[in-house]
């Protein structure tokens, strides 16, 4: 059962796959929804379809949030400013913020130079922030941006949902594409969650991606409590991937779904 608005805290992955989609895996996407703020995580083609079977129809989005600018991981942001155009959308309850890291603005005038005004939206309805390291809001939630080594503007992202240090606070990190690097460490240092790619076999030497094994190495070095591997390639054989990755990883370790929806909340177990 959906929660209501009010009390919404979650994190669904829309696509766990890459730029070669499957029948089970769509390319890259996620919905960060806190209360009734939505926010659509590196929207990668069909993104935004499988939003809105999940419960987020393109009204609801209110931002768009990219940790770099490869089309599996922003091409439906195109889509969504599609939809915004659309005299069949409901009126949006505000600006559309566009984030990400340098370039995203650019990103922006290379889609409207493409399809013109069937998605350039008024000044007034759009807002494009450009990100460096460091802390940042999404909404009402508290954010902080990690460089990352991907592409030369790629960024992770550590949410922190939650007043101070009590059973209400939880720490989301996502590591958008990433190699192995201290920045994909620092971002989920003793995170409740963290949604870390681990795109290519164990044994494969592809520059920019992680492996199963390597993507347990850092969120062990990161002390989070548990690991959701996510991005892969077909080849990934996903229940070796799951066995791998408890090798080197002690807590708890989830292989994504297109769908899966993620609790933000601290599960406090009663004494046995």
């Amino acid at each position: 059962m959906t929660e209501r608005p009010a009390t919404r805290r979650e994190l669904v992955i829309l696509g766990s796959g890459t730029a070669v989609p499957t029948p089970r895996r769509g390319p890259s996407g996620a919905v960060l929804a806190v209360g009734d703020e939505v926010t659509l995580i590196d929207p990668g083609p069909g993104a935004l379809q499988r939003a809105c079977r999940a419960g987020f129809p393109a009204e609801t989005i209110g931002r768009v949030l990219l940790t770099h600018h490869h089309p599996d991981h922003c091409l439906d942001l195109a889509a969504v400013l599609f939809a915004r155009k659309s005299p069949a959308l409901p009126p949006p309850g505000g600006p559309l913020e566009i984030v990400g890291g340098p370039g995203t603005a650019a990103l922006l005038e290379r889609l409207e130079a493409v399809f013109g005004g069937w998605i350039t939206l008024p000044p007034g309805d759009r807002v494009v922030r450009e990100l460096a390291p460091g802390r940042f809001d999404v909404g009402s939630v508290a954010a902080e941006a990690f460089p990352i080594l991907h592409s030369p503007a790629s960024l992770a992202y550590r949410f922190t949902l939650g007043p101070g240090d009590g059973e209400d606070r939880f720490v989301l990190a996502i590591s958008g594409d990433t190699d192995v690097c201290d920045g994909a460490v620092d971002v989920a240092r003793g995170a409740d969650c963290y949604v870390l790619e681990a795109a290519y076999a164990d044994g494969s030497t592809a520059r920019g991606h992680l492996t199963p094994r390597k993507a347990a190495e850092i969120a062990a070095r990161a002390g989070c409590r548990r690991l959701v591997l996510t991005h892969f390639y077909p080849e990934v054989d996903v229940e070796d991937a799951r066995r791998v990755a408890r090798e080197f990883f002690g807590a708890r370790v989830t292989i994504a779904e297109d769908g899966l929806r993620i609790p933000l909340r601290t599960v406090v177990r009663a004494p046995s």
